[in-house]
């Protein structure tokens, strides 16, 4: 299992995502608004030439219940000494549902449900936003998502870039694992990545809407995409 530039497995997952869980300022985002969501591969990477990696965009929607989900974007470059200050894309890709998590919060728990995780993937189908929405939509997610308890914002930067990096880890690692046919991002936390320390991780699903967890069901784990940046390093 070599450990590549963005590449993150199984064990690594169920910890940055248990840390999220047990943060007690952040436990009513998962529980009552949004884990995560599935997406369809189009939205990752469609193949753009020059590609150089993903840019998810934190977005959040003021409703009865708010709603925080993310906006992603191919990019050809990304700097990582001047961090944008919005999309260049005038259609940004969003999944059209979510889920919450209601189970355990100690690591075995939630390693077994991501193990086992799996949803109607009939259900999967990406819209379309706008870059003007999508602004609108980051900003409100940097006014409106919870701060700490020193009240300093959980992440000063509305997006995480998942650069395809020198070993190309989405294009060859990811989008390479066998039967993967949708793909699943779980918010995630992680106390030392600042300035971001909200983290996403994506997740490879099959045709059926379960988790590749796994290369083969007694085999080594599958690669997952964690390693965005900001931090840069």
């Amino acid at each position: 299992m070599p450990i590549t530039e963005n590449i993150i497995y199984l064990p690594q997952a169920a910890l940055l995502v248990k840390n999220l869980l047990n943060e007690p300022i952040l436990a009513n985002v998962t529980n009552l608004n949004s884990l995560g969501a599935t997406m369809e591969l189009e939205s990752l990477h469609k193949n753009l030439a020059l590609y150089k990696g993903t840019l998810a965009w934190f977005c959040h929607i003021q409703g009865n219940v708010p709603a925080y989900f993310i906006a992603m974007e191919e990019r050809t470059d990304v700097d990582p000494n001047n961090y944008p200050t919005e999309p260049i894309s005038e259609g940004l890709s969003c999944p059209d549902s979510f889920f919450n998590y209601n189970g355990g919060i100690d690591l075995s728990s939630v390693q077994k449900f991501l193990e086992d995780h799996t949803t109607d993937i009939n259900s999967v189908s990406d819209y379309a936003v706008s870059k003007a929405d999508v602004i609108e939509y980051s900003g409100s997610f940097m006014l409106n998502f919870p701060r700490d308890e020193n009240d300093e914002p959980y992440n000063h930067y509305p997006f995480g870039f998942f650069e395809d990096g020198t070993d190309h880890d989405i294009e060859n690692a990811f989008l390479g694992i066998p039967g993967i046919a949708y793909f699943r991002y779980y918010f995630g936390f992680d106390s030392r990545d600042r300035p971001n320390r909200l983290r996403l991780i994506l997740v490879a699903v099959d045709k059926d809407g379960k988790n590749i967890t796994r290369i083969s069901p007694t085999g080594d784990y599958a690669p997952m995409i964690q390693k965005s940046w900001p931090p840069s390093n």
